[in-house]
Parts: structure tokens; C-alpha cells; sequence
């Protein structure tokens, strides 16, 4: 229901209110429920909380985020990516799914946090967990496997067990598409640095050709 909502583009929705030209939420739906209404209006922004607590499930465990719960509640969603400030610094989270086979979840922690981490098995069936590369044996919380994670970026990887040795496989295959991908980047940035210092060289010899044609 909260995730319909989210989604509505009816007159009382979120939607409706970037329509109406705002750029923060109002005090209403709409300006036709409340003429008088406010145009900067703190209460409205539930969604900014329902997404963090609520669908991404990120609370503090102990005072200051000494150590943080992240428990995903993706409900029909395949895929989202989450940014949260806090005072410890940020948490940033992905995760990528299509509910039957695979949940794929990506997150970081500052280096000064420990995380206590829910990773959804949603309708997998025989499902496993690896994490990074290493698949573990890992405790069950009804629909969720359970992990504990210190600071930096970890992966998570909840996959359908369909024989020996397939888990290992999809994680390979997987893991291969993102390193092409990187490597192709890589390459794209290097290929715009080489361009760059050539265009830099070109203008350094430009200059030094009109200064000389100058002196003439």
C-alpha cells in the first residue's frame, strides 16, 4: 500500500505536488484541498523516512549509528539505490533482483560502522548466499538471511541452488560482467585523459607558434 502511494499520480500524490510546480513537499495534496495551504512543509516529506526506514529498512542499532540494520522490504521493486547521511558518514546501498532466482545487494558502510544486514530470499527457492565470492552458510530469519558487516563495500548475493557447483558459476558469470564492464570504463576515462593531454599539447603549440609569428 505505502509503495502504491509512492507511486500515484492521482491528485493526492507526491506526483501531483512536482506538477503543481513545487519544489518541496506542500501542506496538501493540492492547492483546490486547501487554498491557504503551506508551500514548504516538512510533514508532507514522509516518503524521505518511509524509504529509508521502511523500504530499505536502515535504522540506527546503537546512539550515533555505531552499528546500523539494513533490511530491505522491496516489496515488487526489481531494483533501487539509496544514499543516507549520517553522522558517522554515509551508507549507500543497490540492489538488483528479479524475485524468483537472484537478490543482488551492494553496500557500503563508513569505515567507523559495523552493520547488521537482512538480505532478502523473497521467492528464491533453495536458496543460497554468497558474500563476496564465498558462499556461506548463513543464518535464516524467516524470508531474510542474516550477516554481520564491518566499514567498506561489501557484496551480497542470494541465488536459486539448482544443482552442484551452479551457484559457483552464476556468481562467476555474474562477477565476469561486472569486471568487462569496469575494464571498459576504465578504458573510456583513459581514452578521455589521452584526448585531453593531446588537446592540451596541440594548445601549448599553438600558443608558442603565434607568439613566434608575433615576434616577427
Amino acid at each position: 500500500a505505502a509503495l502504491e502511494l509512492m507511486r500515484s499520480t492521482g491528485d493526492r500524490s507526491w506526483w501531483n505536488m512536482i506538477q503543481s510546480g513545487s519544489t518541496i513537499t506542500l501542506e496538501a495534496w493540492d492547492i483546490k484541498f486547501k487554498p491557504n495551504l503551506d508551500w514548504n512543509h516538512a510533514w508532507g516529506a514522509v516518503p524521505a523516512n518511509m524509504i529509508t526506514r521502511g523500504f530499505w529498512g536502515i535504522v540506527p542499532l546503537t546512539p550515533g549509528f555505531g552499528k546500523a540494520q539494513v533490511k530491505p522490504q522491496t516489496g515488487g521493486v526489481l531494483s533501487s539505490k539509496i544514499k543516507v547521511p549520517t553522522i558517522r558518514g554515509e551508507i549507500n546501498g543497490a540492489f538488483d533482483t528479479d524475485n524468483r532466482t537472484r537478490f543482488d545487494l551492494q553496500l557500503t558502510l563508513p569505515s567507523n560502522m559495523k552493520g547488521v544486514v537482512f538480505i532478502p530470499v523473497r521467492d528464491i527457492a533453495n536458496p543460497v548466499l554468497w558474500i563476496e565470492g564465498k558462499r556461506i552458510e548463513g543464518k535464516r530469519d524467516g524470508k531474510f538471511f542474516v550477516a554481520e558487516t564491518g566499514g567498506g563495500e561489501t557484496r551480497f548475493l542470494v541465488i536459486k541452488l539448482n544443482g552442484p557447483g551452479n551457484s559457483s558459476e552464476v556468481f562467476t558469470r555474474i562477477t565476469k560482467s561486472q569486471i568487462v564492464l569496469f575494464q571498459r570504463t576504465r578504458k573510456i576515462k583513459q581514452d578521455h585523459i589521452h584526448s585531453t593531454r593531446r588537446q592540451l599539447w596541440i594548445g601549448e603549440a599553438l600558443e608558442g607558434l603565434i607568439k613566434r609569428i608575433c615576434q616577427v
